[in-house]
């Protein structure tokens, strides 16, 4: 991350992964990659976390993502980051969401794409994307 001294109302956080996600076009994942790859990713992810406040203007916006199917690389990565980070307020996204697209929506407001939610157009790649707001 390059360093830099402005402040943003919205950030996108793209994080580096595992890329799990795309085992429904590259079943070969389940072979090549290790728990150990999810772990080392889960630190990079960290890392790019304990700086968004760096960046990111008070009252504004991270939207985080990864192509991963791992817990650790989603659910389990922001649960830890917005206990440790008092500021920030998941904005839950099943209301932004049309009603057939709910189902997509984790307990958390969290949206989890698992490959099998597009059958019908031959399936989806595994997504998390979860929304943060920073109060203040």
């Amino acid at each position: 991350m390059e360093k830099t001294n402005e402040k943003y109302e919205i950030v996108v956080l793209d994080a580096p992964c595992s890329a799990t996600g795309i085992l429904r076009r590259h079943p070969e994942i389940v072979h090549t990659k290790k728990h150990s790859d999810v772990l080392s990713q889960a630190k990079i992810q960290k890392e790019f976390l304990d700086r968004i406040d760096n960046v990111l203007l008070p009252n504004g916006v991270l939207r985080y993502c990864t192509r991963s199917l791992c817990k650790e690389e989603g659910e389990h990565q922001i649960n830890d980051f917005v206990k440790n980070n008092t500021a920030y307020k998941i904005v839950h996204l099943e209301k932004m969401l049309p009603d057939s697209l709910k189902k997509m929506v984790t307990k958390e407001g969290y949206i989890r794409i698992l490959p099998h939610y597009a059958d019908r157009f031959g399936g989806a790649d595994g997504f998390f994307i979860a929304c943060l707001k920073k109060e203040g």
